[in-house]
């Protein structure tokens, strides 16, 4: 049976926890992660240093929606608080003031190809010369394979 990421993950809670799990795993064990309530300028995580070949300041900031709610709807309200609008500031505008090389979005929603690239488009257009990388729920459970105890405190009784 394919493991799917919302079969562990079910609360923002949880997301936030298992993102910062991830990336003490993934990236590195010098990962700051940052849980305290309050303005975070849209920062859930930082790491300065070196992954996957590439240097650099890093910001990872985890974006969560209710498992339950229609995938479409889900995708287009991730899309919406990214991009933003002309009224509204979004994600890809607060990582350009904090003025990192590279900008992470992690999600429990599934995106399309063509999601990622209106993203990257976005940011493009805005003339934002960052690193962007979008982990969405099926990034995230293919890139767990390397460590799947990461869901054993996850798991529901029923699986």
């Amino acid at each position: 049976m394919k493991k799917v990421l919302s079969d562990y993950i079910k609360s923002v809670e949880d997301f936030n926890r298992f993102c910062n799990l991830f990336l003490k795993k993934e990236v590195s064990s010098f990962v700051k992660v940052y849980d305290a309530a309050g303005p975070d300028r849209g920062i859930d995580a930082d790491y300065t240093g070196d992954y996957k070949e590439k240097e650099g300041t890093w910001i990872f900031q985890y974006k969560f929606f209710d498992p339950t709610m229609d995938k479409a709807r889900a995708r287009r309200n991730f899309l919406s608080r990214v991009i933003g609008s002309k009224r509204k500031n979004g994600e890809l505008d607060k990582a350009d003031a904090l003025q990192c090389d590279h900008y992470v979005l992690m999600t429990n929603t599934l995106l399309t190809a063509g999601n990622k690239r209106k993203i990257e488009d976005a940011k493009n257009e805005k003339g934002y010369t960052f690193s962007l990388t979008c982990w969405d729920a099926e990034d995230l459970i293919t890139m767990t394979d390397a460590f799947p105890y990461l869901f054993n405190s996850f798991r529901d009784a029923h699986l």
